[in-house]
């Protein structure tokens, strides 16, 4: 606000104010001839200064498309991803909590059974299939899957896995005197185990006998399983009640 005021500059004056007849008067210094002037200059003043630079926390992705179900029948395990990208931790910022991988049940259509069974009974003769006499039988009491073969006695894997195999034989009842029979359980060229019934020692053997043997082994595709080295013709040495029977307990994955 200005006031004329009447005075050097640097002094005291009064000046003279009239209200409703009542004078006040008021000292001011005359710092400016006629003029009253605030302070020249700025009231603040600013200098940089320098401070550690913040932590930068890490944060979440968003979650990518679920991947497709791993299998082709039965139950799988679908899953997605996420990662610690945005942003990425920095500066002793603290990592994203939680898991960067998150999992879902997928159902396909029900699988189709993996069977591989066989049993057969009534032994007949002996195959030469590839030069090795091999049992054979003529009657099936089951079959799944066609891998064992009445005309050549040969069980031939077509589903790799853990089979079962069980050989029962029986030990014919003759007028005469019939001491033993037996066989072996052969996987290839390879002897499995060794099957025999003698009940005695003696002339009184002219009676039935029979005896169980099994063994469970792992085949590969194109393996074959047989039974061989039998010490008579079938139709002598055995009633035909002698069985061989084998399935598959647990496929290969």
């Amino acid at each position: 606000m200005e006031i004329g005021l009447n005075g050097p500059p640097g002094q005291f004056v009064t000046s003279h104010v009239d209200k409703e007849n009542i004078q006040e008067s008021e000292r001011v210094l005359i710092l400016h001839q006629r003029t009253i002037l605030d302070c020249e200059g700025n009231a603040t003043d600013t200098k940089p200064c320098m401070k550690p630079l913040c932590p930068v926390h890490g944060g979440w992705s968003d979650w990518s498309n679920w991947g497709s179900c791993p299998i082709t029948c039965g139950i799988g395990i679908q899953k997605r991803f996420r990662n610690c990208s945005n942003p990425y931790p920095l500066r002793y910022g603290e990592h994203c909590f939680g898991n960067t991988i998150d999992m879902r049940i997928c159902i396909r259509k029900t699988c189709d059974a993996i069977v591989s069974a066989f049993s057969v009974d009534k032994p007949n003769t002996y195959s030469k299939f590839n030069g090795i006499d091999k049992l054979t039988f003529s009657h099936f009491i089951y079959q799944q899957g066609g891998d064992f073969s009445l005309a050549t006695g040969t069980f031939e894997c077509s589903k790799p896995g853990v089979y079962h195999f069980i050989v029962t034989l029986v030990k014919k009842r003759s007028s005469t005197r019939v001491d033993q029979v037996s066989c072996n359980m052969y996987k290839d060229r390879s002897q499995v185990i060794h099957i025999q019934v003698d009940p005695t020692d003696d002339d009184t053997d002219k009676g039935s006998a029979a005896i169980t043997e099994s063994a469970i082994i792992h085949l590969n595709k194109g393996d074959t399983v047989y039974l061989s080295g039998c010490n008579g013709p079938p139709s002598t040495y055995m009633e035909s009640w002698t069985s061989f029977t084998g399935f598959l307990l647990y496929p290969d994955s």
